[in-house]
């Protein structure tokens, strides 16, 4: 009951002294940590004030700082100015350091290769105020990280000194556990403990719990406190740092008297129990302390044991001990097993001698034999064993005896066996590949020498004796090697000294000796063209050579090649054009005279060609250049331009521009007329014409362009001449390639602005309209209407009828669509022109079935017309694709028949629906025999081939009676309605259908 009361009283006054502790505690807690905030923040003031206006540390003794001491700035080690390295150098220095007395710790490699610094440096660029480091410490301090650093970059835009560059920037160093003592020693914790750590950076707050905390001040005794001390805490954030504070009381914060009161209460009142109860709880340790001894070495011992089995049965490697002598098996591990193929208890029944390849058991029985000898502590051998399975395993066997503490043999045997089948297998691989690398060096299609340290020769392969006829045994050193080599005591002088000089730009840098050309001598005396260039390989010289002689004939073949035609060894286009700017150039020049340009073309040269093939082509092209070249007699320039064409270039003409002309013209006749006399070819003749096209030029402003251009228009209009003939230059040839390119231009544009347009002409059947032809019209912005007649034939030429045909086309179907929802139109068939460069197109019946299936347009009502001239060119093309097209249902009439040349074997062949009579035929019908005669034959032939015959053109009455009566019953013309815009077409369509409606009721 005494001790009970004893106790608690103590307790109470425990309390209350607890309470006064913490509460004095925390008065001095907040004075001090009010103290530092207030001093580091002025530290980073001062520092930003000096970086914003751009002063250096050479500037220290301006009023901004009047003394750098511990009074005034306690805890300041130094101001430094930190530069940016240059680009080529990683990092920043620190230049500058003040005072200078910091230097031997602050500068150097020991400042740089500070992580806290690095970091620091690198963040602080993007700072606009100024931020610290972490706590670190430096070489020749203290081993605490005491000392942290507060940089901001400089403004160099505000900079006085030319010192301060962009990337500049301003550091304080700091020792934190100085300023604490200050703090200390002026009475900023007269009783208590303190201790201050870095718990990382603001920006990472959330991460900071997990960061390790730095320590950057502990008072002394700190580590002496014990767990239960009282302790208060506070939290700085200090320039983008979190330093966290802790407080603890010193025992003497309350006085003797009231720390000890509690203290006598509670000893008075329970001494005497505390001495009975510590003799029985002494006695109770006593006894626990010896039980848990014993099991902790018990279970020691087990672990132990488990670890070595466990190590024994899952090491990589297979582990084994046996007798020796016998090689019996006394245990073994599971990787032994793995390697040999045995289980382990059939091994125990075995010896290491069976498991042996015989090949190799009198080798390990040798090493066995110095083993027992003692004459080996151990051995390792690489044998192959055979598994149980009879494959044959390659391994690495180490033997060595068992012995105990003090060296004696347990009369066992270790063995510890690796299996390095893989690497045999990639040793042998590695063998092999480098006797085919040294095969494969030997015969490159490369001359190989390697020149040993010593300048002797080690190594030439079997290309350089075939190339220069020198061997090894020719040349004992390099010296010898270039002596043969050189053409002459100069170049060999040259050469060495070249030599020389690469092997100095080389060996220091490490890179290959640059290659170089040289003229070198074989044993047989030929010189060659050789590239000689080296590579250092650990003090010995590789030399390679490689013979130009095939690449210079080559070099020159293509320079030839690309100045001259291979089939009539003449100047080349190329070539022409150069030397043909030359002689405009010469006519430039004072006193020049004059030159002309006379391009030749052989007449009708394709077809010769495709009838007697390429090869008599060509041969006949080579007998007219030889017969130009004759007639020109080497006065002037000539070349083949390319195909059948060939030009003259005339040079020194006079000045006088007919004087020249007719000198141009007087060159021109006599080619004509030499080329007029049979070829002899193949064994026949043959006859050749040329048509000629000439230019006369003075040169100034003339260009080779222009004349070619010129050259070209004459040479057309000499063939449009009918051929065989000389034409010059004419400026109305260039007005109509001018118009023509205009066209081309206009419907470009016309096809993007839709200027094109269907117009549409009826096709009558007695008193009924059966269908319609689409006529395509353009009516230009500013030309208005542009005649078919015109335009399509430079759309031939061109090639825009292609996308011009497409178009039509498909606006023809698309009316097709439209006119098949009308009851009216429905049955009406519609009739569209292909070009014949649009029917040859190997897409051409995609684009009309995908026409068809887009518009929706129903196949059987289209009609697609054909030229005789169509049939001429490609018929079994032609008839396959009207197939294809037929089993859409498309029909097929055959336009302008009779005024082509079409066989009627052809004819028959063709899936046709219709013909149609040229409106030629129909014009003339009454007043002349022969067209009746002709339209009547056709349409005999179209109704007994079981064709519908349409007559266009029919513009009266008696030529649809005269037309009725031979019995063609189907009519196109201005007798009925002239070609019309879709509107007004559907109009008169209906009219004329209404109209002969009444006429028939009437």
């Amino acid at each position: 009951m005494g001790g009970a009361l004893s106790l608690g009283l103590w307790h109470t006054l425990e309390a209350h002294r607890a309470s006064m502790t913490l509460e004095r505690l925390e008065q001095q807690a907040l004075q001090l940590s009010s103290a530092l905030e207030q001093k580091m923040d002025a530290y980073g003031e001062l520092v930003y004030g000096m970086a914003v206006l751009g002063k250096s540390p050479e500037s220290l003794s301006s009023p901004l700082l009047p003394q750098l001491n511990a009074q005034r700035y306690p805890g300041v080690e130094f101001l430094s100015l930190v530069r940016r390295m240059p680009s080529a150098v990683a990092g920043y220095e620190m230049a500058d350091v003040w005072p200078t007395r910091s230097t031997d710790v602050w500068m150097g490699e020991n400042a740089q290769n500070l992580e806290a610094l690095t970091q620091l440096w690198a963040r602080l660029p993007e700072s606009l105020e100024p931020s610290m480091s972490e706590p670190f410490a430096v070489l020749g301090g203290d081993a605490s990280p005491q000392r942290v650093v507060i940089g901001m970059p400089m403004w160099p835009a505000s900079a006085r000194s030319a010192a301060v560059h962009q990337g500049d920037i301003l550091a304080m160093g700091l020792r934190a556990d100085q300023l604490l003592e200050h703090f200390m020693a002026r009475g900023g914790l007269e009783q208590g403990l303190v201790s201050i750590q870095d718990q990382g950076s603001a920006s990472h707050r959330s991460a900071t719990s997990r960061a390790p905390r730095l320590p950057i001040y502990v008072s002394d005794g700190w580590a002496q406190l014990p767990a239960s001390a009282p302790k208060v805490q506070h939290e700085l954030l200090v320039w983008g740092r979190i330093w966290s504070l802790e407080f603890a009381p010193q025992p003497q914060v309350l006085s003797a008297l009231e720390s000890a009161y509690p203290m006598i209460v509670g000893i008075g009142g329970l001494g005497a129990t505390l001495v009975l109860a510590a003799l029985v709880a002494v006695l109770s340790h006593q006894r626990l302390r010896a039980q848990f001894q014993t099991r902790v070495k018990h279970n020691l011992l087990r672990q132990q044991s488990d670890r070595l089995k466990a190590l024994l049965h899952q090491s990589a490697i297979g582990v084994a001990e046996i007798e020796p002598g016998t090689g019996r098996y006394l245990s073994v591990n599971s990787r032994f097993s793995d390697v040999v193929g045995y289980d382990p208890k059939t091994l125990e029944m075995m010896d290491l001698y069976q498991i042996l390849h015989p090949e190799e058991r009198p080798e390990f029985q040798r090493l066995e034999g110095a083993l027992a000898a003692g004459r080996l502590a151990h051995f390792t051998v690489t044998q192959r064993m055979v598994r149980a399975d009879g494959s044959e395993v390659w391994t690495e066997v180490w033997v060595s005896p068992v012995v105990d503490n003090t060296g004696q043999s347990m009369g066992r045997q270790i063995v510890l066996l690796l299996d390095v089948t893989e690497r045999q297998i990639l040793q042998a691989q590695l063998h092999a590949r480098e006797a085919y690398s040294s095969e494969m060096l030997r015969y490159m299609p490369v001359g190989l020498v390697v020149v040993g340290p010593s300048g002797n020769i080690e190594f030439v392969n079997h290309q350089f004796e075939v190339m220069t006829g020198w061997s090894q045994c020719d040349m004992a050193d390099e010296t010898t090697l270039w002596r043969l080599l050189c053409v002459d005591a100069m170049q060999h002088a040259a050469l060495l000294q070249r030599l020389n000089a690469g092997r100095c730009e080389v060996v220091p840098t490490g890179v290959n000796m640059p290659a170089a050309e040289y003229l070198l001598r074989s044993k047989d005396g030929k010189e060659l063209p050789i590239e000689v260039s080296g590579r250092f390989l650990g003090g010995r010289i590789l030399l390679s050579f490689v013979d130009l002689s095939q690449r210079k004939a080559a070099e020159e073949e293509i320079r030839w090649l690309g100045f001259y035609d291979t089939v009539t060894q003449l100047p080349n286009r190329r070539l022409l054009l150069e030397r043909l700017a030359e002689a405009v150039a010469r006519c430039q020049r004072p006193g020049g005279g004059k030159g002309a340009l006379l391009l030749l073309d052989i007449d009708n040269f394709k077809s010769l060609n495709e009838t007697l093939g390429h090869q008599h082509g060509d041969a006949l092209l080579r007998l007219v250049a030889t017969r130009l070249s004759n007639c020109i007699a080497g006065q002037y320039t000539l070349a083949r331009q390319g195909g059948d064409e060939f030009a003259v270039v005339l040079e020194d003409l006079p000045s006088e521009p007919l004087e020249a002309g007719r000198r141009a013209e007087q060159v021109g006749c006599a080619v004509l007329e030499a080329l007029r006399t049979p070829f002899y070819l193949g064994a026949q003749d043959f006859h050749v014409t040329v048509s000629m096209g000439a230019v006369v030029f003075s040169g100034k402003s003339d260009t080779v362009e222009e004349l070619l251009k010129r050259a070209d228009l004459a040479l057309y209009q000499a063939k449009s001449a009918g051929r065989d003939t000389l034409q010059f230059f004419d400026p109305s040839m260039q007005k109509a390639v001018s118009a023509r390119v205009e066209m081309e231009k206009d419907m470009r544009l016309a096809l993007e602005r839709h200027e094109f347009d269907l117009y549409f002409q009826p096709q009558v059947q007695k008193d009924k309209v059966i269908g319609a032809e689409a006529l395509l019209r353009w009516k230009h912005p500013v030309k208005g209407f542009i005649s078919p007649s015109v335009f399509v034939p430079a759309a031939e030429e061109s090639g825009l009828i292609l996308p011009l045909g497409e178009w039509v086309l498909y606006a023809a179907c698309r009316q097709l669509a439209q006119w098949a929802k009308d009851p009216q139109m429905a049955g009406l068939t519609m009739s569209v022109n292909v070009s014949p460069r649009q029917f040859y197109q190997p897409s051409f019946v995609e684009q009309v079935q995908q026409a068809l299936r887009v518009t929706g347009a129903p196949p059987r009502m289209l009609e697609l017309e054909l030229t005789e001239g169509m049939l001429l060119a490609d018929v079994e093309d032609t008839i396959r694709k009207m197939v294809q097209l037929k089993a859409m249902g498309v029909i097929f009439s055959l336009d302008d028949f009779g005024t082509g040349y079409s066989s009627l074997s052809y004819l028959k062949r063709l899936p046709l629906d219709k013909l149609k009579i040229d409106q030629s035929f129909v014009y003339e019908v009454l007043s002349s025999a022969n067209d009746a005669t002709i339209a009547r034959s056709i349409i005999a032939l179209g109704n007994s081939l079981g064709l519908q015959v349409i007559a266009e053109g029919v513009e009266t009455e008696a030529q649809r009676e005269f037309l009725a009566s031979s019995g063609c019953h189907y009519w196109q013309g201005f007798l009925f309605s002239q070609p019309k815009p879709i509107a007004e077409f559907e109009t008169w369509t209906r009219a004329y259908g209404a109209a002969r409606s009444e006429r028939s009721h009437v």
